[in-house]
């Protein structure tokens, strides 16, 4: 009987023992989470915070590998903690050897490392050197790349295999004959000369730069828009920073009337006609589009802005992002983060690539990072435009690197096509406001115009059915309550009438009736638009509707 009792508390004592375990699993998951999140929004001290928290609190939590690395990505974005970052990273690598996480985290060891030997630290390269000697492939092609363009001819044996490869290849084909020169000439000479020969480019015209056969995807003029642009220093001010994001959303001749303008005030106006002929919700004196444009700029400026100062590569003019040479505000990811604001994923694809899922437009894309899309190889079709776009049985290939031969640009042209003509070359800002309502979609408005000097008297007749509202039956009849703004624009998109009321009617004999409206005002002649909002007091439905007309003389 007591044998029975102690086997009977031995398994009550275990089970809230493995209740209690599984409890703190859960909330040592749920921080976890909660620190990815930040990471995923890019608020990096914030995600710093909570994986240090969760590695204080959880040692032995079987997210503790995968927290470690993310806290050391989070360190490598923000500035001043690389060096914690490199430590980070190499805690993982001692004590967690058999995590998946190990790969990743020694290649962004190399990629520190070769900042920090380029920084002057050359204690460094001693790592990339071990590292390239390393099992693991793609960490010993890795240190290869980084070797290569810090002229260590250590890295030669390995650049020549990499040479075939889908990702590494074309940078492992522009090192090569760098590090293979003669025999006898100092290397640093010898360096310092293909600098000034071959990617210097600021010395030399566009034609001149061995480009492999590159040509310019834009018109000549939206090129010189964009070369006009650019700057040395990094000392841009918010409104330069908004006149290139223009450049992104604007045609090119609308950009370049835009750019004519010799006074402050003549752009002013220009703009302002700009976004008040796309306000969402005109009838109010917010303008949630602009609001928005102005977020992502400043936000593309603060993310996608890094340098990319590695010197033996070959830089096309005006397309990296590097100190002291003419550049662009942001790179490729900035473009496209203005253009179609945050994708609902992003993740890393390969070297110094992203892929940029947006699901509400049915496309994804592959974006190259420190470089812009001018030259047309910065940005091409991800996986999932190619399977949504039956593409899926053409061979692979590299999407955005040289093409040598007819096959390699005939499979450019497929991958691209739908993107270059929908999404990548074009002009656009795409942003769906969330009005949180419902629409009133049967509406009928007419306008009745009564000429007159020096005023004609303007009869604007709206119609709604009684059913579009939400109805309150009392005493056998329909009650509904709405409010009506309306607002008048001149020719120069300034308002000229407003009017506003809140109507309550109670005389809905039938949900079939239909409420109809007058307004009267008098106008002098000239080009008008009007908006009207109606609002459902009751409901969450609205409907906001515009008409143009012009009153003679």
């Amino acid at each position: 009987m007591r044998l029975s009792l102690c086997i009977v508390a031995i398994y009550i004592l275990l089970g809230i023992v493995m209740g209690f375990m599984d409890n703190e699993e859960n909330k040592a998951r749920e921080l976890y989470l909660d620190a990815k999140k930040k990471c995923i929004e890019q608020k990096w001290s914030e995600a710093i915070a909570l994986f240090k928290e969760f590695l204080e609190k959880y040692p032995d939590s079987r997210y503790r590998d995968d927290a470690k690395f993310w806290v050391g990505y989070a360190m490598e974005k923000s500035p001043g903690m690389q060096s914690e970052a490199f430590l980070t990273y190499a805690d993982l690598v001692t004590n967690h050897p058999g995590s998946a996480w190990v790969d990743d985290a020694q290649i962004h060891q190399i990629i520190l490392a070769e900042r920090f030997v380029g920084q002057g630290l050359d204690q460094y390269k001693a790592f990339l050197l071990e590292k390239l000697q390393s099992d693991l492939v793609d960490v010993c092609n890795r240190a290869a790349i980084s070797l290569g363009r810090l002229g260590d001819k250590r890295a030669l044996s390995v650049l020549k295999e990499l040479e075939s490869d889908q990702d590494l290849g074309g940078i492992a084909s522009a090192l090569i004959p760098i590090l293979e020169r003669e025999q006898g000439k100092d290397k640093v000479d010898t360096l310092e000369q293909d600098l000034r020969v071959v990617y210097d480019i600021e010395s030399k015209p566009l034609k001149e730069v061995p480009d492999k056969g590159r040509f310019l995807w834009f018109s000549s003029k939206r090129y010189d828009q964009y070369r006009s642009m650019l700057k040395k220093d990094d000392d841009w001010s918010k409104q330069e920073l908004y006149d290139f994001a223009l450049w992104h959303i604007v045609d090119t001749d609308e950009f370049e009337e835009y750019r004519a303008f010799t006074n402050e005030y003549d752009k002013r106006e220009w703009i302002r006609k700009y976004w008040k002929q796309r306000d969402p919700t005109p009838t109010t004196e917010e303008n949630e589009l602009i609001e928005e444009f102005e977020t992502r700029v400043l936000y593309a400026r603060a993310h996608f802005s890094d340098y990319w100062n590695y010197r033996h590569f070959n830089y096309l003019p005006d397309q990296y992002l590097r100190q002291d040479v003419s550049h662009a505000p942001w790179d490729a990811r900035g473009e496209l983060y203005i253009k179609f604001g945050a994708p609902d994923v992003r993740s890393i694809h390969g070297w110094q690539t992203e892929e940029w899922i947006y699901y509400s437009y049915s496309v994804d894309f592959l974006v190259k990072q420190y470089m812009t899309n001018i030259y047309g190889n910065a940005i091409g079709a991800g996986e999932m435009t190619l399977r949504l776009h039956e593409y899926a049985n053409i061979p692979r290939g590299s999407l955005i690197n040289d093409f040598a031969g007819k096959d390699d640009v005939h499979i450019w042209n497929l991958y691209n096509s739908y993107l270059q003509a929908n999404f990548i070359y074009n002009n656009e800002l795409r942003f769906e406001y969330n009005y949180k309502a419902d629409p009133i979609e049967d509406f009928e408005l007419a306008i009745d115009v009564q000429e007159g000097k020096p005023e004609a008297q303007l009869i604007l007749r709206y119609r709604v059915p009684a059913d579009e509202f939400k109805l309150k039956k009392s005493g056998g009849r329909y009650r509904l309550k709405y409010n009506e703004s309306c607002i008048v624009l001149n020719e120069d998109l300034r308002e000229i009438k407003r009017y506003d009321v809140t109507k309550e009617l109670d005389n809905i004999v039938d949900d079939d009736d239909a409420i109809e409206e007058r307004i009267e005002m008098k106008l002098p002649p000239g080009d008008y638009t009007f908006h009207i909002r109606i609002d459902d007091l009751n409901s969450d439905k609205l409907g906001i509707y515009t008409q143009k007309f012009t009153l003679k003389k």
